[in-house]
């Protein structure tokens, strides 16, 4: 897990797993990146569950997919970008699996 500028992750591979941070807050959901989009904005991708109930009343949980836009211009933004490892530690998190501590202390702000 390592802090990013904005020029930084402009630069990243499609599918790097970040976070925009503001000084002692997470301002969003983990994203994915996707891409550039002109000189200082990108696209990102969200993937997350999507709670509801069917016809006859059953629980129903699926799993939606977004791309949006960035739209901020701002150049002094940091992100935290998740690495190999921690990328495996929270794929195994949401699957369910035995993972290690690596996220336990990053999941939610303090």
């Amino acid at each position: 897990m390592r802090l990013v500028t904005k020029s930084e992750l402009l630069t990243m591979p499609k599918g790097t797993m970040f976070r925009h941070l503001l000084p002692a807050v997470w301002v969003s959901e983990w994203r994915f990146f996707e891409g550039r989009c002109g000189d200082n904005d990108y696209f990102y991708s969200e993937v997350g569950p999507s709670i509801g109930v069917d016809l006859y009343g059953k629980m129903v949980v699926e799993i939606s997919h977004s791309v949006s836009r960035d739209g901020m211009f701002d150049t002094t933004e940091q992100y935290i970008v998740l690495d190999g490892a921690e990328r495996q530690a929270f794929a195994d998190q949401i699957l369910g699996k035995p993972y290690p501590a690596v996220l336990k202390t990053f999941d939610l702000p303090t």
